[in-house]
């Protein structure tokens, strides 16, 4: 799991919940708070988060992880002009 904010075109800041389970399955006692989306998709949370941003117009500025993010989602975020918040995984 992991999470981004970034900004809309209207300037209203997102935030962004995203999984890499199935169906978008939320984990025990794992619940979204008023306002939060949902990012689902095959890969992992943080390419899941990137992708529903882009296609919802919202511009990311940070990333972060339930654990190290990998090199491939680490080069995405920043391809996406975003910062990797959370631990990075070392190679």
């Amino acid at each position: 799991m992991g999470v981004g904010i970034g900004q809309d075109s209207s300037g209203a800041m997102r935030t962004v919940v995203g999984t890499s389970e199935p169906n978008g399955y939320l984990r025990a006692g794992v619940t979204l708070n008023p306002g939060e989306e949902l990012a689902t998709g095959a890969g992992h949370a943080e390419t899941s988060i990137l992708n529903y941003m882009g296609d919802n117009g919202i511009e990311p500025w940070w990333r972060a992880a339930g654990r190290p993010i990998c090199g491939a989602c680490e080069a995405a975020i920043f391809e996406w002009g975003a910062v990797p918040a959370g631990e990075l995984r070392v190679p």
